[in-house]
């Protein structure tokens, strides 16, 4: 093989592996990017979700019976019936930004602005009731992180 040659197959070796690396560059990029928009648009179908529940709580009756229900009134089987829907409605949510956050596709931060701590709902002793003949409806991991959160075993 003359040296012409062998030079022209190291600028073509070195030509591929420059070629591989930039491929791999762009192919890193575009992930990050996915990433970013997969990150953006589940915060935002999060936030769609608590906005449509916290504003059927704001423009209807039902504001006015979760408040009877956290002072632990007496509600008519039909209002219990409605509040153990707003309540599953509620809770998934947080379930959701739960598992989100152990996925890895949001930062811990999120649960926070979800009512993760300190909600008046999830502290009452109303809600500590609901809660234990309806906590294996949901993810067996965010049972055990919520009911540390807010001390709902007995």
């Amino acid at each position: 093989m003359s040296q012409r040659s062998g030079q022209a197959k190291r600028i073509a070796e070195i030509a591929a592996a420059v070629g591989v690396i930039l491929s791999l560059v762009f192919v890193g990029v575009e992930i990050r990017q996915n990433t970013a928009a997969v990150r953006a648009q589940t915060r935002q179908q999060l936030t769609d979700s608590s906005s449509e529940f916290l504003l059927s709580l704001a423009t209807t009756d039902l504001g006015e019976l979760w408040g009877r229900f956290i002072r632990g009134d007496s509600l008519t089987f039909g209002e219990r019936y409605r509040i153990g829907a707003g309540l599953i409605a509620a809770v998934r949510n947080i379930e959701n930004v739960y598992l989100q956050t152990q996925e890895g596709v949001i930062d811990e931060s999120a649960l926070l602005s979800y009512g993760w701590r300190g909600s008046i709902v999830y502290g009452s002793d109303s809600f500590a009731e609901w809660w234990q003949t309806n906590s294996d409806r949901f993810h067996p991991d965010f049972v055990v992180a919520f009911e540390m959160e807010y001390e709902l075993r007995p």
